[in-house]
């Protein structure tokens, strides 16, 4: 959002769980559309995160 509070950017995401032969396949489309100019820049940081709830030394 900028300083007004109007969106700069839209983002979709498409999220997709599949089994195959007893593996799960987890599968993330991510687009995004600028509505202003945009700049997007390189980090040392960031990422997709997954943190898997069923492993019990993963509570939140």
């Amino acid at each position: 959002m900028d300083s007004l509070g109007n969106p700069v950017m839209e983002e979709t995401q498409n999220w997709t769980l599949s089994e195959v032969n007893g593996e799960y396949l987890l599968d993330l489309e991510w687009k995004g559309e600028a509505k202003t100019a945009v700049t997007i820049g390189q980090y040392d940081y960031g990422s997709l995160f997954f943190k898997n709830a069923l492993d019990r030394r993963n509570r939140w």
